[in-house]
């Protein structure tokens, strides 16, 4: 019996060495392990003298860092401008912004007519007039959503009427 404790201890010593130790110890009980290092070329390159090239750390983890202010998503205007240049196939700078304006909307179709039935609700928004050598598009949009294009634009609500 105690022949087979002393190789089930014997055995478990050898798995945990076999799964790594500390190499070393700070004064805080902290342990590092040692991590092999080794030197890459880039392949196909006549150069390439592994007596120069840096070493590389596979056990290094590098940090990727994240902004805290992530950058603004782009205007209204600034994605009917995008859109615009895209459909017509011109620079951005031969887009002109007529207008940009709050309105409220007779219904869900926010001013476009596409011949689709919409739901009647009266719905705030914006409209964006853009022209390209004097000829006028529009983009339609609900209050916090993106604009989309409307071939066939309607007339938001008078001011008065809301």
């Amino acid at each position: 019996m105690m022949n087979r404790t002393l190789v089930l201890g014997v055995g478990l010593i050898l798995v945990a060495a076999a799964c790594g130790t500390p190499a070393a110890t700070d004064g805080a009980g902290s342990s590092s392990f040692t991590v092999q290092t080794t030197t890459t070329c880039v392949s196909g390159s006549d150069t390439c003298d592994p007596e120069l090239a840096v070493p590389v750390d596979a056990g290094e983890i590098v940090p990727t860092p994240v902004p805290l202010n992530p950058p603004p998503a782009p205007s209204p205007t600034m994605i009917a401008r995008t859109d615009l240049a895209l459909r017509l196939g011109v620079p951005m700078d031969h887009i002109e912004v007529i207008s940009v304006e709050e309105v409220v909307w007779r219904d869900g179709n926010l001013g476009c007519d596409t011949g689709a039935p919409a739901i009647q609700v009266l719905t705030d928004g914006y409209r964006i007039v853009l022209s390209v050598h004097d000829v006028e598009y529009s983009y339609h949009g609900k209050t916090g959503s993106d604009p989309v294009f409307c071939a066939i634009p309607d007339e938001p609500l008078p001011p008065g009427d809301v």
